[in-house]
């Protein structure tokens, strides 16, 4: 939804012959773009109710909500430039002060760029100015992820840089490319880059390879996430969950125990030990750990529903009649 706007300002700003074509010419250019995205925004609103439902959303203040926008920003800038300890799922710790130090990272990452980005629209020289669209197109397509309470749980993930680390790409190839032309002269400097750019990609593919085989199956990557985010509580569940489907109750059941231990009204691990209750034909206790989900997310169906279906299991249809109603 950002190419829109970023194709506009690529048009009227950027574009060598801006000023040789009228504005209904640009518009023509782009202008589809746009009735596509309103055809979009008006269809998603009406199947989902919003165009981000509120579901399992952090609960943010403006001020929160601001400050977390900040460091993110320096947390995707650093993980972009130093991409190591890569990870599935990252904790979200809301930023509540300016004197947070990932907070004045994030500062001075837009104070760099926001210099970087005046000094290029000045220059007259076209690739040098096009350095500037680079910064626009990194942090307008960044944008839309950086509001902490639209992308539920999961608030940093590093598949939300793919996108605008194009911008950070042109920025590479634009410096190699003026590197490439000052050694021209000199074939040794040339054959320099040349080595260098090898051992770099081999360098990077021998990454990509070793993090690929974190995602070869999905134990594997929960206990992989869980190792580098202890407190990523979800994985923990999901990793209870992929035992479940591979038929191994009892590490399933370890898994959700220990989740409990850590935080006693976890509620999808209670539900989760309740049906593994149930399938033994514990019905009382499968009771138990539902009617505790329950008070956990009252506002929650599928506790209610597994509790109603254990009660009607047990012969107690006035309750069970209460739960599904």
């Amino acid at each position: 939804m950002t190419l829109p706007a970023l194709a506009t300002v690529y048009e009227h700003f950027y574009r060598k012959d801006r000023s040789e074509t009228s504005p209904s010419q640009k518009i023509a250019r782009y202008g589809v773009l746009w009735l596509l995205t309103v055809a979009y925004m008006l269809f998603r609103v009406h199947y989902l109710g919003a165009l981000a439902p509120a579901r399992n959303m952090p609960d943010l203040t403006p001020a929160q909500i601001l400050l977390s926008a900040v460091a993110l920003v320096g947390q995707y800038a650093w993980k972009l430039v130093w991409p190591l300890r890569l990870c599935a799922y990252y904790v979200f710790h809301p930023s509540k002060s300016l004197l947070e130090p990932r907070v004045a990272a994030g500062l001075l990452v837009l104070l760099a760029c926001a210099a970087l980005f005046l000094v290029c629209w000045r220059s007259r020289e076209p690739k040098v100015r096009f350095v500037s669209f680079a910064v626009l197109w990194f942090f307008a397509t960044l944008a839309p992820v950086l509001n902490a309470h639209w992308v539920a749980q999961n608030v940093f993930t590093e598949r939300y840089l793919y996108l605008p680390s194009v911008g950070v790409v042109w920025l590479v190839g634009l410096g190699v490319s003026k590197l490439w032309s000052r050694a021209a002269p000199r074939p040794a400097q040339r054959r320099a880059m040349v080595l260098a750019a090898v051992v770099v990609a081999v360098l990077f593919a021998a990454r990509i390879v070793i993090r690929d085989r974190d995602w070869n199956n999905d134990i594997g990557l929960y206990k992989q996430t869980i190792e580098l985010s202890p407190d990523a509580h979800k994985m923990v569940n999901n990793l209870g969950i992929a035992y479940w489907h591979l038929g191994e109750f009892d590490e399933a059941e370890s898994v959700w125990r220990n989740l409990l231990a850590r935080i006693p009204n976890h509620a999808s691990a209670l539900d989760n030990l309740g049906l593994l209750a149930i399938r033994r034909h514990q019905y009382p206790e499968a009771a138990d750990f539902f009617r505790r989900a329950v008070a956990s997310v009252p506002r929650q169906s599928e506790p209610h529903l597994h509790l109603g279906e254990t009660y009607r299991d047990m012969g107690m249809a006035g309750p069970a009649e209460r739960e599904f109603r």
